[in-house]
């Protein structure tokens, strides 16, 4: 007798489009009980030029791709935020860096990019309450922390960065 599959075994699959490097380029991103990023057999994350060929691949490996025009998630502007220190920007761009730097270290199971300490927390609910997500709340730049969130923000980020020069393909 077959047993049922369990919820979490049902996945949405997206292309992600990402501006990394400066280059355009699509990764797999995949949502159910805990979001992630598809990794191949030797634990790395492959990238697509354009979304023609991450759909051949999803064909060619029996994933549904759902039929979603991908938006842009621009890592190059959030490192030259870092490197710039110029805190105008949006709190929502980096919140976005920050969930898909989560989402590779759940995928990968890397340990290295932990983000569970009460600080790292505080910093990220306060980033979410800047971004405008909550509808009582206009979007905001990032100019409004103080600088001990700001020195935080700025070790989570580079580390989410490593974790991307790290495991994509």
């Amino acid at each position: 007798m077959n047993k049922p599959k369990k919820v979490s075994d049902y996945k949405s699959y997206y292309a992600l489009w990402l501006k990394f490097k400066g280059r355009d380029q699509y990764l797999l991103w995949f949502s159910n009980e805990k979001d992630g990023i598809w990794v191949n057999d030797k634990g790395m994350v492959p990238v697509w030029e354009n979304t023609e060929e991450l759909k051949s691949f999803t064909i060619k490996v029996g994933i549904e791709l759902e039929d979603e025009k991908p938006k842009c998630h621009d890592l190059d502007k959030v490192k030259a935020f870092l490197i710039k220190e110029s805190w105008e920007i949006m709190a929502n761009e980096v919140l976005e860096a920050w969930n898909l730097f989560i989402d590779l270290g759940n995928s990968v199971k890397d340990k290295g990019f932990i983000t569970k300490d009460k600080g790292s927390l505080e910093l990220y609910n306060e980033i979410f309450r800047l971004s405008g997500l909550l509808v009582t709340v206009k979007p905001s730049t990032l100019a409004v922390l103080d600088a001990n969130y700001k020195t935080k923000l700025r070790e989570i980020l580079l580390m989410g960065f490593d974790l991307f020069e790290k495991y994509l393909l």
